[in-house]
């Protein structure tokens, strides 16, 4: 009698042998997800610190057919927004105490990467809060709470704490910090 020789997996050794690429996956992504997640930190640091030096540099050579010579303010409410920041001309000088929304025009609306949260500023209860560039000088006012009442000037640093989903990890999370005597961003 002949002997036929049969050779193949079994069915248990294809089910070792799929599990065992599963979890080599799941152990290849988690890292790769951890550094996607910095890389939007570090992304939004970019982000925020650029459109500030934008808005103030729009306000001192701003020049449209419509538009000339206007200031411009960034606007930031996470809660009210879905942690988005906008960018508003405004036609004339602010000297009043408060700040009139109404009286802006939406320039530009920019959307915080997926998963960042602006966690806090320097004022723990106050998160609306904007930053407002004269037209032509430049200079810069900031502005804070849901009334936008105008800070001191005194207080002259003002810090901007993000994280991906509020995360306690140092390195998914980051701060901003402006400096308003010298309108300086760093980061």
């Amino acid at each position: 009698m002949k002997r036929i020789n049969k050779t193949g997996f079994t069915l248990i050794e294809l089910i070792v042998v799929m599990t065992i690429i599963v979890v080599i996956s799941l152990m290849a992504f988690a890292p790769y997800a951890f550094y996607m997640n910095k890389a939007k930190v570090q992304y939004t640091n970019k982000e925020l610190s650029q459109i500030i030096y934008e808005a103030k540099n729009m306000a001192r050579n701003w020049s449209a057919e419509s538009l000339s010579n206007v200031s411009v303010w960034v606007y930031f409410d996470p809660v009210n927004a879905k942690n988005s920041y906008e960018l508003y001309t405004f036609p004339h000088d602010l000297d009043t105490n408060s700040l009139n929304m109404s009286d802006g025009t939406l320039l530009q609306k920019y959307i915080l990467q997926p998963g960042i949260q602006l966690d806090k500023f320097h004022w723990d209860t106050d998160k609306k809060w904007v930053i407002f560039f004269q037209s032509i000088s430049g200079s810069g006012k900031v502005y804070k709470g849901n009334s936008l009442q105008k800070v001191d000037p005194s207080e002259n640093k003002i810090r901007i704490n993000y994280s991906y989903k509020w995360s306690q990890n140092p390195a998914l999370s980051n701060s901003l910090e402006y400096f308003q005597d010298t309108q300086i961003i760093d980061y």
